[in-house]
């Protein structure tokens, strides 16, 4: 034997336990091995035909059968897929496919109508037909009553005109209508303004007193509430008042009339409106919000009138009410500086339950149109504020309801929106200007973002293309598809009236998610704009891929490296090293001294064979078959 056969290095009885060193690289200037396993020299064994080294990529996709609700959206063995068909749960949604719930959702829009099951269209447009503003709007049967600075207008069904109230020469100061005729509440009085535009003064201001503030007025339970304030400094009252008083005007008196007085800093009323078996009154106290239930005196021996208020519901400090209107003797909605909250009343008919924010907004002004709560909306989108629209028929858990952006109008600050008589367009006002829905006039330009897409999944995927199935109409239909690193592939035209598969491997590299944004724009004035009907994301997965690295070696008590130098250790111990650490499943730094890569690794099987003992010696001896499979990120 070579008399440098002493070369004796430690056992690698630690590789299945001490990580650090089994991530340690290998001196290889001792001895000259061709791979190091776990900071462990070893010699390669590789000759043809049989040992030889073999890198495979590892199975990273397995057949799997769909049993999804939706078939083909969860399949492992060809596409992944993730389709759209409604949106009618409104948006908010960050994640498209977070959980099964969420596929008729979506994150945002503008100007798009998904109320409508298995389309998409665009909502439609508004026209500004005042350039001066209004702050309260009500619904009437004539159309639409609102104020604008000290004066009432109506909005005429019939004609689609706005006029002025000629023949009220107070100074408007709160609106409200009993379905027909404008009650409104001005510095000198309360007046009606019936639907002939006849005005009768109700009620004149109390014995004593030479002005008055009515901060909000409520036509309800068949009686007229009115929450004011005597003087620029004096007690706050909640009144009664009859709707017909005998002959008119009849002064107020606050011994009768009153049912409520707060001289509270910083107090004052917002909103009148009722439940099932109260009248309830909306207050803010500097940065605090409550409200008021007032029950009804059922005795028999006296008139109905209001019994001392209870507190029923009580707000956020710092969240203040801006409006408060209650729907179909079943909803309270509660309109305030951080958006709109949807109360249920409770059983006994005295208050409501509110849930939690349905819309984050400042929202001013509230009205109902069949299911749907719409809110004035300040937060900007396409360049435009305008109206938010609530389903109250579409929980979408936690007491939170469906809602989207609705209509349009200029960058105005929207205060108030009512509805024009049976029409159910939308009148809308605004700091500076007035705006009505237009009757067929469709919006010039929506969108609609998806939310981010993962098929289920935070692994890597690589999109092949997005489906569109449009109806024929106008306008031009658009599709944008981004991941979160800002590339996109945009098609800012495709073809209506089709379903049209487009593209996106060429445009997009793999990443843990997409979203899809469709557009949609309207021809010339008269022109409806496209319809969408499904739109249908493809991928294939794309993991980051691992190599199965298979390699033969000696492993001999005796070893000879290419400079002559020969090892001595124990071969049987070397193979029981391996094996333990196979079976703890731990990691180790794989050394190829031919090619200079390093890798980590951990060991999926260990193989090994002895036909005959080396020439040289006797015993333990033979070639171990590795295989490793790579744990590392293999970049670029």
């Amino acid at each position: 034997m070579p008399d440098n056969k002493a070369v004796v290095n430690p056992l690698p009885y630690a590789l299945g336990q001490d990580t650090i060193e089994a991530l340690a690289r290998y001196d290889r200037s001792s001895f000259a091995a061709d791979y190091a396993i776990g900071n462990q020299p070893w010699l390669s064994a590789a000759h043809p035909p049989n040992n030889k080294i073999v890198r495979l990529t590892t199975q990273y996709q397995k057949e799997r059968v769909d049993q999804e609700a939706s078939a083909g959206e969860n399949s492992l063995s060809n596409w992944w897929l993730r389709s759209a068909t409604s949106w009618n749960r409104g948006g908010g949604s960050v994640f498209y496919d977070a959980d099964e719930e969420d596929r008729s959702r979506f994150r945002d829009s503008a100007n798009i109508d998904v109320w409508q099951q298995g389309e998409l269209q665009l909502l439609p447009a508004t026209e500004q037909i005042e350039t001066f503003g209004g702050r309260e709007a009500v619904t009437c049967a004539l159309g639409a009553w609102l104020l604008s600075g000290d004066d009432v207008y109506v909005y005429t069904e019939s004609t689609s005109t706005l006029a002025k109230v000629t023949a009220f020469t107070g100074k408007a100061q709160a609106l409200t209508t009993d379905g027909c005729s404008a009650i409104v509440g001005a510095e000198d009085g309360i007046y009606v303004i019936s639907p002939a535009l006849t005005v009768t003064k109700l009620f004149s201001l109390p014995s004593g007193s030479t002005e008055w503030l009515v901060q909000t007025i409520g036509f309800v339970k068949d009686r007229i509430i009115a929450g004011v304030r005597l003087g620029s400094t004096g007690p706050f009252h909640v009144l009664e008042l009859a709707r017909s008083p005998i002959s008119p005007p009849v002064a107020v008196n606050l011994t009768d009339d009153s049912r409520y007085t707060s001289s509270s800093s910083g107090f004052s009323f917002v909103a009148v409106t009722e439940t099932t078996a109260a009248i309830l009154v909306a207050t803010n106290t500097g940065i605090q919000s409550r409200v008021l239930s007032f029950t009804i005196d059922t005795n028999p021996n006296t008139l109905g009138a209001m019994l001392e208020p209870i507190t029923v519901a009580e707000f956020p400090v710092g969240e203040v009410i801006r409006n408060l209107k209650s729907y179909l003797s079943t909803f309270v909605i509660a309109a305030t500086n951080r958006g709109v909250r949807v109360g249920v009343e409770t059983e006994n008919g005295l208050g409501f339950r509110y849930g939690p924010l349905s819309i984050e907004d400042d929202v001013t002004g509230l009205a109902f149109n069949g299911e749907y709560v719409f809110a004035t909306r300040r937060e900007v989108r396409l360049g435009s504020q305008g109206l938010w629209r609530l389903d109250l028929g579409a929980d979408i858990g936690d007491n939170r309801y469906a809602s989207a952006a609705d209509l349009s109008i200029l960058d105005e600050q929207p205060l108030s929106v009512a509805f024009i008589g049976t029409t159910g367009r939308a009148l809308i006002t605004t700091t500076d200007s007035i705006f009505v829905q237009h009757p067929t006039r469709k919006a010039e330009t929506g969108f609609l973002t998806s939310g981010w897409i993962r098929f289920g999944t935070t692994e890597r995927k690589q999109p092949v293309s997005v489906a569109i199935r449009s109806r024929q109409q106008s306008g031009t239909l658009g599709v944008r598809v981004a991941d979160p690193e800002g590339d996109v592939a945009r098609f800012d035209t495709i073809p209506i009236g089709q379903t049209l598969n487009v593209p996106l491997s060429a445009e997009l590299l793999p990443n843990t998610e997409f979203e899809v944004t469709i557009t949609m724009t309207r021809g010339g004035e008269d022109d409806l704009g496209p319809i969408l009907e499904e739109w249908q994301l493809r991928a294939l997965p794309a993991p980051v891929r691992s190599r199965t690295i298979t390699i033969p070696l000696m492993c001999w008590n005796d070893e000879r490296d290419t400079n002559g130098v020969t090892r001595t250790t124990d071969a049987w111990s070397r193979v029981v090293a391996l094996e333990k650490l196979e079976q703890s499943g731990g990691a180790c730094l794989f050394q190829d001294f031919s090619t200079g890569e390093e890798r980590i690794c951990v060991i999926r099987a260990v193989q090994f064979e002895q036909e005959k003992p080396p020439s040289f010696t006797k015993g333990f001896g033979g070639m171990v078959t590795l295989q490793l499979q790579t744990v590392d990120v293999e970049i670029g």
